[in-house]
């Protein structure tokens, strides 16, 4: 069985970041000394910028995902996530139609394999000092049987990502069944 992937990829841009305010809710992170000591002996590589935080991810998951599962036409999200304990993922995340991974790889291909279409939000962005992620992103739908989003659902998701500081483009890809 074919499937096709389509969707978006690209890769954060700190030159392309707007001057915001964001909105958030302060308080201390509940660190003690011992916490702190595997953090503090990190070495941390500031040569790639951290462009977004994780309230601004979950931000832009919130809204994207909102758009997503608001199209009949999708019945599964795939997402990636990296979980800070201090703060709260938003509640469209807990749908039952969201599914959160770190790596949507695996998931994907089992799902694929299955016939059953989905979308995958794999955003490797870096939103922390430590982090090894390298600020790419895919914003990708994998239909099963060639089946493809219609191209209201694509503008859709694309005005979303827009709102990134990105630069990003458009791909379409078919696979010979697994």
């Amino acid at each position: 069985m074919s499937s096709v992937i389509e969707g978006f990829r690209g890769r954060l841009d700190i030159t392309l970041r707007r001057r915001e305010l964001i909105p958030t809710s302060l308080g201390g992170a509940p660190f003690s000394d011992d916490e702190l000591a595997v953090p503090l002996q990190l070495n941390f590589d500031e040569k790639l910028p951290i462009v977004m935080s994780f309230h601004e991810y979950y931000r832009f998951l919130e809204r994207l995902v909102t758009v997503v599962l608001g199209d009949a036409s999708v019945p599964l999200v795939l997402a990636r996530v990296r979980m800070p304990s201090t703060i709260a993922l938003p509640t469209i995340l807990l749908d039952p139609r969201v599914a959160l991974f770190h790596d949507l790889d695996v998931e994907s291909l089992e799902l694929q394999r299955r016939g059953l279409p989905h979308l995958c939000i794999d955003a490797n962005f870096r939103l922390y000092s430590w982090s090894s992620a390298d600020n790419t992103f895919s914003v990708h739908w994998v239909g099963a049987d060639t089946r493809q989003l219609e191209p209201e659902s694509l503008k859709r998701i694309e005005a979303v990502i827009q709102t990134l500081p990105a630069e990003f483009h458009q791909f379409i890809d078919t696979r010979p069944g697994q």
